[in-house]
């Protein structure tokens, strides 16, 4: 949100031809498209990301995620001790 307003201080104060290029990884991405396209940059995070509600952010599927690689982390150290047993 901070990257979101300081793009649209920039657009408000008039300097937005003050720069010769944009660039920016992750949020700043989108951002530095929205600036460069000269829309309302601030409609990313008041109308897009909520509408979007669950398909960007979901605590059940953080969660699940972790406790999934948890265990393949398991299984896989539990098999590679395994390889230099003789049977």
């Amino acid at each position: 949100a901070v990257s979101g307003g300081m793009a649209a201080a920039i657009a408000c104060l008039g300097l937005s031809n003050a720069f010769d290029s944009i660039y920016g990884s992750s949020a700043g991405s989108i951002i530095g498209s929205y600036f460069v396209s000269r829309q309302l940059y601030l409609d990313v995070y008041t109308d897009v990301i909520p509408a979007g509600k669950d398909l960007f952010v979901r605590k059940s599927k953080i969660i699940s995620d972790i406790f999934r690689n948890m265990f393949v982390a398991h299984v896989v150290r539990g098999s590679l001790g395994t390889l230099g047993k003789k049977l």
